[in-house]
């Protein structure tokens, strides 16, 4: 450390911000989180909200051991999109039966293939009934499912009905990220037609495409541009 430079306190060396990385351990057994700025701190848990939560109580660790010793950390310089955020995706089935609630699994088997797509690691900790969740960890989460609040709404030819009649329903989603309450909002978010004709319609920013089953693959960019 050069001793003309005045030494940064603790509090500013506890408040540096570090690129987090996430992965699912091989054979799905759990998950791994890394700091590699800082060598050897690592973290091991079944789910990704745990994983989360031990490698911050790690850092914190790591950062005081280090400044005990004289050191003073400090972080490589990374983009904002380089840090990781945690965020939790709530999808809510609407009125329907077993129509809406196959909508609201749809939902979030495309939120589940976006991550897949973005390389980040997910989690799937409800999927029963009414609500399905998804808990997400990766860089730039926050661009893409921070726009996702509000109302989903599709329109199909029922499989469920023997006459296949044409059929309406809505889900519900709710993102929030770790540390904020979640905000439910009345928002109409996308519209997604399957029949007569296929179309999805971002009705925040006025994108759409035919493409209706590559969205539902996770290419949620043919909307949000």
């Amino acid at each position: 450390m050069d001793p003309n430079v005045e030494r940064k306190s603790l509090i500013e060396c506890l408040a540096m911000r570090y690129h987090v990385a996430v992965n699912k351990e091989d054979g799905g057994c759990g998950f791994h989180a890394e700091i590699r700025d800082l060598p050897g701190c690592t973290a091991y848990a079944r789910g990704i909200e745990e994983a989360c939560r031990l490698i911050e109580a790690e850092r914190i660790a790591w950062i005081k051991t280090a400044y005990s010793r004289g050191d003073t950390p400090h972080p490589k310089p990374h983009t904002d999109r380089s840090f990781g955020e945690l965020a939790t995706i709530s999808v809510f089935a609407g009125n329907g039966g077993e129509e809406a609630r196959d909508w609201a699994r749809m939902l979030g088997d495309m939120y589940m293939r976006w991550a897949e797509r973005a390389g980040h690691a997910y989690e799937v900790i409800g999927g029963v009934g009414e609500k399905w969740t998804l808990l997400v960890y990766g860089g730039n989460t926050r661009k893409t499912l921070g726009k996702e609040t509000g109302w989903h709404r599709m329109s199909r030819n029922s499989p469920f009905d023997k006459e296949h009649r044409r059929c309406t329903n809505f889900s519900s989603v709710v993102v929030s990220f770790a540390g904020e309450r979640p905000v439910a909002s009345d928002d109409r978010v996308r519209t997604y037609v399957f029949d007569p004709y296929k179309l999805v319609k971002d009705l925040r920013t006025g994108e759409e495409t035919t493409a209706i089953d590559q969205v539902l693959d996770g290419d949620l960019a043919l909307v949000l541009s």
